[in-house]
């Protein structure tokens, strides 16, 4: 059964490609028709012409035509193409310049051809130039061409005008809310948890004077040798405070001072070392006597305020005194632990500090410092 259903609709399609074959056969046959008959057409217009311009006046006219146009172009052949149009025995120049007019003369007889008016067998001249015809119609938009390069950059333009500001966002949410932290340590002014005291020790040993400090922030400690430098090479300062000296020697006895300072003062404290000899000799015996005059006639200064804390009304005048005692006697000096004073309205004497017409700006804490040559003392306030 398949078999043939295909062969039937083979045949069918053959079928129709044999009338397709046959209708595009007729129509080829006749468009040749149509142009062989368009064809006939000129040819015999072309007969017509040219048995018209037999006529002795409309040929006249054709060579009158030619003459001139030849002469035009060629003016040194003049006399050469007169005697050819009119019959002229003359002879040529040359054989070239025969051929050339001949060309020429062929060429103006095939323009002058287009231009003869069958009516009344002249021949056309070029009339005046007519008015401009009307726009014709704007034709497709054709494809666009390739972009062309970017130009050069221009020069940068002002500034230009800031902006109104926007409007204040929406609020973020709030954070974790964490765990209350431990309170941090207040700070204090320097002290002293372990003063040096008076040490003797053989010669060659090593020497331990011990001085530990309290404050917030943590005090910086240096140490001094009164009257005298440290040993170099010899000293070493520990972070607990301490002082080492190495392989002390007579001339090391003396008297050493524990400075300790940070921000909000500073305090001292002085401690003798007694250096024993190996064996006496004078320089045993001069430094031991020095020793015992530095120790009669020089006291490590004291200090004690009349307040540690005191409350005062804008306006008044506060007045906070002080109690140094020392040999040499101390000097006393106020400061301020954070800014400085008013000099203006501030003043010491005798030790006490007075503050006239307090304000606000005039709280805080106040460090008194009392300094010998022994040593110094701070005391906060």
């Amino acid at each position: 059964m398949r078999p043939q259903g295909s062969e039937k609709k083979q045949t069918h399609e053959d079928r129709k490609l044999d009338r397709l074959l046959s209708t595009s056969s007729l129509l080829l046959s006749i468009l040749c028709c149509i142009a062989i008959f368009h064809m006939e057409l000129r040819i015999q217009e072309h007969c017509r012409l040219i048995s018209h311009s037999s006529s002795g006046t409309f040929r006249d006219e054709i060579e009158t035509e030619i003459l001139r146009k030849v002469q035009q172009e060629c003016g040194s052949w003049r006399e050469t193409k007169v005697s050819h149009l009119k019959g002229s025995s003359a002879q040529n120049n040359s054989t070239q310049g025969a051929a050339e007019v001949k060309l020429l003369i062929k060429e103006e007889l095939r323009l002058q051809q287009h231009q003869i008016c069958a009516k009344d067998e002249k021949l056309c001249r070029p009339g005046p130039k007519g008015s401009r015809g009307r726009r014709g119609r704007s034709g497709t938009q054709g494809r666009p061409g390739p972009p062309g390069k970017p130009g050069p950059r221009g020069p940068p333009g002002d500034l230009g005008v800031s902006g109104v500001p926007g409007p204040t966002g929406p609020r973020g949410p709030s954070g974790e809310k964490r765990e209350r932290g431990e309170p941090g340590q207040s700070i204090s002014a320097p002290s002293l948890l372990q003063r040096p005291v008076e040490t003797t020790v053989n010669e060659s040993q090593t020497a331990i004077l011990k001085c530990t400090t309290d404050g917030n922030p943590t005090p910086l400690v240096t140490w001094y040798k009164v009257n005298s430098s440290l040993p170099e090479g010899r000293h070493l300062v520990e972070s607990s405070g301490a002082l080492i000296l190495k392989n002390v020697i007579p001339g090391d006895e003396g008297l050493y001072n524990c400075r300790a300072k940070n921000l909000l003062g500073r305090v001292n404290h002085s401690a003798k070392m007694i250096v024993q000899c190996e064996q006496l000799n004078l320089i045993c015996h001069y430094y031991s006597f020095a020793s015992t005059l530095s120790k009669s006639y020089f006291i490590h200064p004291q200090l004690r305020l009349s307040s540690s804390r005191l409350m005062a009304e804008e306006g008044q005048n506060v007045t906070i005194f002080s109690n140094a005692s020392g040999q040499p006697q101390p000097k006393v000096t106020w400061s301020k632990a954070v800014g400085s004073l008013t000099k203006e309205r501030t003043s010491v004497v005798k030790g006490a500090l007075t503050i006239c017409k307090v304000t606000k700006s005039d709280g805080g804490t106040y460090v008194c410092r009392a300094q010998n040559i022994v040593g110094s003392v701070s005391v906060a306030a």
